[in-house]
């Protein structure tokens, strides 16, 4: 333990991260009879094929969504070069309707109140997509991590001998959960800012600092 720390941002593991993303909107389609839960949506052969088919025609927004499976699992929306160990798992999308104005800009048309899905729409929609897949695979990976604030407190005691000493301490003023990703310190840099301001620094989950 650092005694010279007397502010510390403790690193955690978040053990208790339920994967809360909105379903409704995004969704990582895989086949029921799969051994692992690599996605979102579990949807049967004829329900993966309306899917695919609705990706193809415009009607929805997506792409496949592949998987390597090896003591372990971990999924993408690229190919995996083992060949083996890894195929298409699925789909990742979302209805057209809900990429209008995901751009931003929503435009309407003349005749109708409904927003017009335009092609930067598309665009980003389809990158939302993508990184649902990055961050599900995170959460699968166990890359979920929060932050315990703490600063140090000293409370004077005395012991059997009469000598006064201090007993050391540590007071959360602070605390936030259910960041995703390999960086933890990268991702809570513009959460926590207002306390590095104030002296405090990262350390993990022991007190030490990194």
């Amino acid at each position: 333990m650092n005694t010279e720390i007397t502010k510390r941002i403790r690193i955690c593991h978040d053990n208790d991260y339920e994967w809360n993303e909105d379903n409704d909107t995004v969704r990582i389609a895989y086949l029921k009879r799969s051994r692992n839960t690599l996605g979102t949506e579990a949807v049967d052969e004829d329900c993966m094929a309306e899917i695919r088919d609705g990706i193809a025609r415009g009607k929805l927004i997506g792409c496949p969504v592949y998987a390597y499976v090896h003591s372990g699992a971990t999924i993408r929306t690229t190919p995996f070069s083992d060949l083996w160990d890894s195929g298409q798992s699925g789909f990742v999308y979302m209805n057209r309707s809900d990429a209008a104005g995901w751009s931003g800009r929503s435009k309407r048309t003349r005749k109708t109140d409904r927003r017009v899905v335009t092609k930067k729409d598309a665009e980003m929609a389809l990158k939302a997509c993508c990184g649902i897949v990055e961050s599900y695979d995170m959460y699968m990976q166990g890359e979920v991590y929060g932050f315990v604030a703490e600063e140090r407190k000293l409370d004077p005691y005395t012991n059997s001998n009469g000598d006064i000493l201090n007993e050391e301490t540590w007071e959360e003023t602070e605390s936030c959960w259910g960041f995703l990703g390999d960086d933890p310190k990268e991702q809570m840099k513009d959460d926590v800012s207002h306390l590095l301001a104030q002296g405090y620094v990262f350390t993990d989950e022991e007190g030490e600092p990194i």
